[in-house]
């Protein structure tokens, strides 16, 4: 992404991009306004990565034993607050996995 579209600055990563869009523009934030919602959500975005490259891999591999493993991860992650549904903009305004 760069950032602005008139500007030579390059963003790749994720949460980095967020965090421009969120400095940078107007409107409702991208990131839940509570701190300890905020660093939830940071730490599941940047968990992202990992999930799709396990995904991917567990299908040389073992899909069931492998995939199964990152899905029970998100599924325990997503009941730590009570407030979601959190990608459907209630909390998290963003959905990336």
């Amino acid at each position: 992404m760069q950032c602005p579209p008139w500007s030579t600055k390059v963003i790749g990563e994720t949460l980095d991009m967020i965090k421009y869009i969120d400095s940078n523009f107007e409107g409702p934030s991208l990131l839940p306004d509570d701190p300890e919602k905020r660093k939830f959500a940071e730490k599941l975005i940047a968990y992202s990565d990992t999930f799709v490259l396990e995904i991917y891999g567990s299908f040389k591999r073992d899909v069931q034993t492998l995939a199964g493993a990152q899905f029970d991860y998100l599924e325990k992650a997503l009941h730590r607050f009570d407030a979601g549904p959190f990608f459907l903009g209630h909390e998290f305004r963003s959905l990336l996995i």
